[in-house]
């Protein structure tokens, strides 16, 4: 009866070991396979290193005694696997983190200026700056008038010849207090971070309106004269808005009014009120200066 019922053990005792080295094949395949969508030079390795010690249990342990070995080195590897999956689906967040943050930092592929992804960092950091030294910060959102009406009329590389000229202009500004970006079509950003220029609201009219003078400068692409206007919003942090989140959206706001109001303008957020920053001038020409 007893070395009956031995056979009958060890026989169960094998087929649970079949199962569980089939539980195995099964685990390390699925989570090799999702490492080799992620990464395939790691689901080699993955594979390799799980492979190579269930050959060498086999070769140390030949004949029935292989299946105890397995059999208790199964359970180690299926634990591992478990652990290798939550590691590699860290690996893969933290891969497609890195992706889109070298996405975000590249230039604009036309002009060369910062994107609008690259812009919002450097604005949280100067918001942040700000706040805790009370300074003002002002954003331009700077739309052109007429680009797409001279785009078609000349043609679309002439276009994205005038707008690189325009890109230019406004990169001449920029410097240790001035960023300057592109946000998609003919709209740019210009991030405002002088303390001296931001320092009241005539400062930065000024300025705006240097930035204006430079944009409207009509320029020979290949032979042919380009002009544009272009319609500027402001936004103050602090004045108007608590956050990079509402400056953007003040600035424009702002940028859509000077447009509804006549094009060729410049238009600045407040509190209560959208501001015609013309108007303190009282210089009724340039108001109604034709766009």
């Amino acid at each position: 009866m007893g070395p009956a019922l031995g056979m009958v053990l060890l026989y169960g005792f094998q087929h649970i070991n079949s199962y569980l080295l089939l539980l195995y094949h099964a685990a390390i395949s699925v989570v090799g396979a999702e490492m080799f969508q992620h990464d395939r030079r790691l689901g080699q390795w993955y594979l390799v290193a799980l492979f190579l010690p269930l050959a060498a249990v086999q070769l140390a342990f030949p004949g029935p005694q292989s299946w105890r070995a397995l059999c208790g080195f199964s359970f180690y590897i299926i634990f591992f696997s478990v652990r290798l999956r939550r590691l590699c689906a860290i690996y893969a967040s933290r891969l497609a983190e890195t992706r889109d943050l070298e996405a975000s930092v590249q230039p604009d592929s036309l002009t060369g200026l910062f994107n609008r992804a690259a812009m919002q960092n450097p604005m949280d950091r100067e918001l942040k700056g700000a706040a805790d030294t009370g300074r003002r910060v002002a954003l331009l959102f700077i739309d052109l008038d007429g680009f797409k009406a001279t785009s078609d009329t000349c043609s679309h590389r002439t276009g994205d010849l005038f707008l690189c000229k325009i890109a230019d202009r406004l990169n001449r500004f920029a410097g240790s207090g001035l960023r300057v970006a592109r946000r998609g079509g003919d709209e740019f950003t210009l991030l405002v971070t002088d303390v001296k220029l931001t320092i009241s609201r005539p400062a930065l009219l000024a300025f705006a309106e240097s930035v204006l003078a430079a944009v409207c400068v009509p320029g020979s692409i290949e032979g042919r004269m380009c002009a544009v206007t272009a319609s500027i919003g402001v936004g103050m942090f602090h004045d108007d808005a608590p956050n990079a989140e509402h400056l953007i959206r003040a600035a424009d706001r702002a940028m859509y009014e000077a447009k509804r109001t006549g094009k060729r303008r410049i238009c600045a957020f407040g509190a209560r009120q959208l501001l015609d920053l013309h108007a303190p001038r009282k210089s009724p020409a340039r108001r109604t200066r034709a766009p």
